[in-house]
């Protein structure tokens, strides 16, 4: 292994290499899982940040879990077997099975990992709050009583 925590080795090529900037690479396991459902994990790295944007950013993102930055599991949810055409609007009438795991992918790099207080099961009582940074995903957010963003808000 290289030197530095962002040092990586290739077992395929036989060396080693640093991760760089805009090449990044990030591990998702992704799986199946029962029921009409899809959920993502947003695991906290040392830094503050989840494991899925600090692979992303160069930074350390902590030790995997499973093997992986991040998890993704897709439920039996009926997709279409249409192909998938990129759209703001739905183009079939059923739901498609690459903007599911495009959403998925995004909560882990984008406003759910900057939220403390949520963990996304629903049996839980949920109190979400913006932990330490506001950024370009939360700065635009008012809460139920019309209050910007604030750390601990």
């Amino acid at each position: 292994m290289g030197k530095g925590p962002f040092a990586r080795s290739d077992p395929l090529l036989g060396r080693n290499h640093r991760v760089k900037p805009g090449q990044s690479p990030a591990v998702v396991n992704i799986g199946g899982i029962q029921g009409n459902t899809a959920w993502a994990s947003v695991q906290r790295s040392p830094d503050g940040e989840n494991k899925m944007q600090a692979a992303v950013t160069g930074q350390n993102p902590g030790e995997l879990n499973h093997g992986a930055h991040g998890m993704v599991a897709i439920g039996e949810m009926g997709f279409s077997s249409e192909a998938y055409m990129p759209s703001q609007l739905p183009m079939t009438p059923k739901i498609g099975l690459a903007p599911v795991m495009i959403h998925e992918v995004a909560r882990q790099l984008g406003m759910a990992g900057t939220i403390d207080g949520y963990d996304g099961w629903a049996t839980e009582p949920i109190s979400p709050y913006f932990p330490k940074a506001i950024n370009a995903w939360t700065n635009h957010l008012y809460d139920d009583n019309g209050n910007k963003p604030g750390r601990g808000r």
